[in-house]
């Protein structure tokens, strides 16, 4: 008996085998990989969208040759959502968006509210949500993926690497994903933050191929820092510096570098290697009061003064040069914060709800307005490793 059924099983398992394939499969020869996503204010329509195309082989360096790497291509619309399917007005393959990298969003549009399609990017099941949701800081966010670089020959593939190496090396850009801003923007405790980046020198030059043909381009976009929200509004933005500070409260930097007056008109830099943060948030004298404590690792890079090394009290003073300086770097955020825009981006209100979660549920529906009056204490301890591969300053040895 077990035989015959064994005997019946195997031909019905090698006919599965055979037949079955993926049912929404896509040939790649036949596929325009979309890598990043421009959304405008458009002229006739709602919207503007505009993506970046590339073409393989041009983008491979075996093969690569004297074409353009990527097609930029434009249509305009009410909807979004409708928008990504209509690209063969102009496109002659289907359009594939699994492998977009960065979705640029104008600042007009990005004042006026991103609700109407960030539920589309939240629930598309192709966009993958890895990619980096930017605003376009001055300048359209369809020029953003124009500009061309000779080293990523795509715009988009060019400031992804950009956005990540700035974040592991200086801790200048907030790291912003569609995932991120969703969590911030239903949160009672949170606002989202969004990277921001504009372009420096002639948008127009920065079309052309010959822009990656000059060791000085005519263009090239740059991270500008990042740009606050409230709730799905921008409100404003903080510098590449300030963002550093910004993150040092959510405990994401990796490493940086600070710099700090020594003597007059002198200065000393030193570079972070190693970072931690905590955060307590509860309410104080009937005032929410906000606790950071921030201690860093680092290392001598340089120094225009001639304190002399080998003391242990020129450490001491330096590394109090140090703490001052970033005490005063995220005091100075987060009231910027406070008073001028009343938004929580830090997401103090969150560590609030798990810390003290019988006050924070009085006044979650208006904690911003809360946040705004908030007392902030920040203590930063440094502690300097070493000095390089010197310890003294050449700069003593005609002393």
């Amino acid at each position: 008996m077990m035989t015959r059924i064994i005997g019946l099983c195997v031909p019905l398992l090698i006919i599965v085998v055979v037949v079955s394939g993926c049912w929404d499969r896509k040939e790649l020869n036949a596929t325009s990989l979309i890598t990043g996503i421009a959304i405008d204010k458009g002229e006739l329509k709602k919207y503007k969208l505009t993506t970046e195309s590339i073409i393989e082989t041009e983008i491979n360096p075996k093969t690569g040759g004297k074409a353009t790497p990527s097609i930029i291509f434009s249509l305009e619309g009410d909807m979004i959502a409708e928008l990504v399917n209509r690209l063969n007005i102009g496109f002659t393959r289907s359009s594939t968006y699994s492998h977009v990298q960065v979705i640029v969003i104008s600042e007009k549009v990005a004042k006026e509210g991103l609700l109407e399609f960030i539920d589309f990017l939240d629930r598309n099941r192709e966009i993958r949500n890895e990619y980096n949701l930017i605003i376009a800081k001055g300048v359209p966010a369809s020029d953003v993926l124009k500009v061309s670089y000779p080293l990523q020959k795509s715009s988009s593939f060019k400031l992804k690497a950009q956005l990540e190496t700035m974040f592991k090396d200086y801790g200048g850009d907030p790291q912003s994903t569609i995932k991120n801003f969703v969590s911030s923007l239903i949160s009672k405790g949170r606002e989202p933050v969004l990277t921001a980046v504009t372009i420096r020198g002639d948008a127009e030059k920065g079309k052309r191929k010959s822009n990656m043909e000059t060791i000085e381009p005519d263009a090239m976009v740059l991270l500008s820092g990042t740009a606050i929200f409230k709730g799905e509004r921008l409100q404003g933005y903080l510098d590449v510096d300030d963002t550093r500070y910004y993150l040092w409260t959510q405990n994401k930097i990796k490493s940086t570098s600070i710099t700090a007056p020594c003597g007059e008109n002198k200065l000393i830099t030193v570079h972070i290697f190693n970072s931690h943060s905590k955060v307590k948030s509860y309410y104080k004298d009937d005032k929410p009061f906000i606790q950071i404590s921030v201690t860093l690792e680092a290392k001598m890079d340089g120094t225009q003064c001639r304190d002399d090394m080998r003391k242990l009290e020129t450490f001491n003073h330096y590394q109090s040069l140090i703490e001052e300086r970033v005490k005063a770097g995220i005091k100075g955020i987060i009231e910027k914060a406070q008073k001028k825009y009343s938004s929580d981006i830090f997401g103090f209100g969150e560590v609030m709800n798990r810390q003290d979660y019988h006050n924070f549920k009085r006044v979650k529906e208006k904690w911003n307005s809360e946040f705004a009056k908030a007392d902030i204490d920040v203590t930063v301890d440094v502690k300097m490793r070493y000095t390089g591969l010197k310890t003294n300053t050449f700069l003593n040895e005609n002393n």
